[in-house]
């Protein structure tokens, strides 16, 4: 309608004389049957053809004709009372030297929106994403293959129900697969180019934030993004009002901020430069401390500082990573230990043996635990060299302790895993230490009790014996302590593991149970050596409550190695009671990660080698 009237923008009489012309024409359209008028993209309309939409509303009574008028919400918002003219700074999402408002004309679409809202046949639909389902359909029209259930809730959660984004990734879907275009990252370039375009027409304060936004993540605390943006309070709060109102943004919460498509981040985050993202990630990782101090989750911590980095060294960046391994570990997370670790490993500097041999034993024990026995092996061996040959004879005895699995422990620390040699260099890196560090002696010398126990005998009555004297030498600096620790106690059961000597392995199992205070390994070893006793004496019910008690410990403590330690006497309990249907359940659960689990169970006679208690490894 700017044509009618946009040269006229001062001539109320004129507008209004094209408006109702406009109306008479709609009027004699609709004599011959309703008529369906349709204005698109009312955002980027000019004033006078809003102003003449207003005149028209009101005429058009009674007359069979359905006006249709779509816009962005950025422009119109709400038509609530009170809407700042400032508001329409929005205005400049309009083309340059094109049609439309200009960046503070966001008015007349407000007041347009206000006229309408007053007149009786006003229906006002406000367009929400698709839900999974229909996205499914959508995306199975476009792609010519239908999505699962997952596969469409995956979709609409990258694109919020967005039909645009859904079309698109549909249409990646059809050349690659529909797993592939709705995985994270994914972004297809129709998209990308779009959402782009649009911020870029945005207000710079809005996109300063929204850069600080996305490398927080999909949803991020206000006031760590306006630190990192490097932004006043206000600026802020403007400028979130802004993307919230373009739909790019949304508040779940006071004080908190988030995207409302994950496109719309990864769109904002491609645009971004490399050098860019990285100095970001650091101002995040800085806004984060400051604001949230410990309370900061230190894999969240690491990930911002790695980013930071870049790819180059950088010592905070591979502390941060020990420290994210470290909280994995202890949460049993050991393939996150492991990758967070291998990060760190790649950030260290060359003049820190100390931290590399750090990281390499926490990957070490990691490994490990997620049954990873060769190449845990390997890293250890290795971290016990450089530690030696930095003169760091403790934390060498650390690393080749962590190969042995030290003693209180699940499957990798009670179960025979041969290991050619450790037995020695458990030894040589417990004669090597100063003579202040009594504890890592006394377990050092502990494990290769245990170890030696598994075809040693004599070996594992000489380590036991040492390790006493050590335990001796610890009391007398310590005045008071009685009890045997777990790690001699451990070592005493399995020296002792033949059939004549059951009752004082029970005996051992349950001083260790009645002393097992600390952490819940304690326990657990406790009450695997106490099942397996019973089971040997005969006392099958009590062995049944035994192990009971164990995996109800265990669910509280969900220790992965501990569990491949139940799943172990799961297999062995259904072997020896010729379950082997049931056994073989267990074993393709052990099989892929556990040696001698699989040929074993498949032939139903014997033990696997690696399930195998010590006295059975000379009777058997």
């Amino acid at each position: 309608m700017g044509a009618f009237g946009a040269s006229r923008d001062g001539d109320g009489p004129v507008r209004f004389e094209v408006a109702l012309a406009i109306g008479r024409h709609l009027a004699d359209l609709a004599s011959a049957g309703p008529v369906l008028a349709l204005l698109e993209d009312l955002h980027w309309a000019d004033p006078a053809s809003i102003a003449m939409l207003e005149i028209l509303a009101g005429e058009l009574t009674d007359v069979p004709v359905l006006l249709v008028c779509s816009f962005r919400p950025e422009r119109g918002g709400k038509a609530t009372p009170g809407d700042h003219a400032d508001d329409g700074d929005l205005g400049a999402a309009v083309p340059a030297g094109g049609r439309g408002q200009s960046p503070r004309d966001g008015e007349p679409l407000r007041r347009l929106l206000g006229v309408l809202a007053r007149h009786p046949a006003l229906t006002r639909v406000e367009l929400a994403g698709l839900p999974p389902t229909d996205v499914g359909r959508l995306s199975g029209a476009v792609s010519g293959m239908a999505p699962t259930p997952e596969q469409a809730e995956a979709v609409r959660h990258r694109t919020a129900g967005n039909p645009f984004f859904i079309v698109e990734l549909a249409r990646l879907a059809a050349t690659t697969s529909v797993d592939q275009a709705a995985a994270a990252g994914t972004l297809p370039t129709g998209v990308r180019d779009t959402v782009l375009a649009r911020l870029a027409a945005m207000p710079a304060g809005m996109t300063t934030l929204l850069a600080a936004a996305a490398v927080v993540g999909r949803e991020a605390a206000l006031p760590v993004v306006t630190a990192a943006a490097g932004m006043t309070q206000a600026a802020a709060l403007d400028a979130v009002d802004i993307a919230v109102a373009a739909g790019l943004a949304d508040v779940p919460a006071p004080g908190r901020l988030r995207f409302t498509h994950d496109i719309v981040r990864e769109a904002v985050l491609v645009g971004m430069g490399t050098a860019e993202r990285a100095r970001l990630a650091g101002l995040v990782a800085d806004a984060l401390v400051a604001h949230q101090g410990a309370s900061v989750p230190a894999a969240v911590l690491a990930h911002h500082l790695r980013a930071a980095a870049a790819g180059h060294t950088d010592l905070r960046a591979a502390q941060a990573q020990a420290t994210a391994a470290r909280a994995a570990l202890a949460q049993f997370a050991f393939e996150d230990a492991a990758t967070l670790a291998g990060h760190g490993l790649d950030l260290v500097p060359g003049d820190h043996p100390d931290l590399l041999v750090d990281l390499m034993v926490i990957r070490g024990e990691a490994l490990r635990r997620s049954a990873d026995f060769a190449e845990a092996q390997q890293v250890l061996t290795e971290a016990a060299r450089i530690a030696t040959a930095n003169g760091d004879t403790v934390r060498a005895g650390l690393a080749t302790l962590t190969r042995a699995g030290d003693v209180v422990g699940g499957y990798s620390s009670l179960f025979y895993v041969p290991v050619p040699g450790l037995i020695t260099d458990l030894d040589a890196a417990a004669a090597a230490l100063p003579a202040a560090e009594r504890d890592l002696r006394f377990r050092l010398l502990a494990a290769a009790a245990v170890r030696a126990c598994y075809g040693e005998p004599e070996a594992a009555s000489r380590l036991i014996r040492r390790a006493a004297e050590v335990l001796a030498g610890q009391r007398a600096a310590r005045p008071g302590t009685t009890d045997e620790p777990a790690g001699l106690l451990i070592a005493r059961a399995l020296a002792a593991w033949t059939p004549q000597h059951a009752g004082l392995r029970l005996a051992i199992a349950d001083t260790l149970l009645a002393t097992a205070d600390g952490p819940p390994g304690g326990e657990l070893v406790a009450r695997h050596l106490r099942r397996a006793v019973l089971w040997e004496l005969g006392q099958v019910e009590a062995a049944e409550g035994e192990s009971a008690a164990f995996s109800r410990r265990l669910r509280q403590v969900r220790d992965p190695d501990f569990g491949l330690l139940d799943r172990c006497w799961q297999a062995m309990h259904h072997l020896y009671a010729g379950r082997y249907d049931q056994a073989a359940e267990v074993a393709a659960v052990l099989g892929g990660s556990l040696p001698g689990v699989r040929s074993a169970v498949s032939s139903g006679r014997t033990w696997p080698t690696s399930l195998r208690v010590p006295w059975n490894r000379s009777t058997s």
